[in-house]
């Protein structure tokens, strides 16, 4: 026999008279047994031809970075650099 879907309930706050339950398209919050669901609006945007931005509106940055994997094989081959250690560390996964 399969579960029985879980009830959508309301936060009870919601049903105080001073906070009126939101119609069902524009809920944000779901409460459930053991977790609650939420949504948040956000705004973001999308530059489609950054070379033709006005000069105004670009930063210009230099930055180097560390090469992670020519340091770990360096590390492996028993290479000492100073200021870095290898680490072994163990990882979970569920399946």
């Amino acid at each position: 026999m399969p579960p029985k879907p879980m009830p959508w309930r309301t936060p009870s706050s919601w049903s105080s008279p001073a906070c009126s339950p939101k119609p069902p398209g524009s809920r944000s919050r779901f409460s459930f047994p053991n977790h609650e669901l939420s949504s948040r609006k956000s705004q973001a945007f999308e530059i489609d031809d950054e070379d033709s931005l006005p000069s105004e509106w670009l930063t210009h940055k230099t930055t180097s970075q560390s090469d992670k994997t020519a340091i770990k094989e360096a590390l492996k081959a028993s290479h000492l650099i100073p200021g870095v250690q290898l680490i072994s560390r163990r990882s979970w996964r569920i399946h």
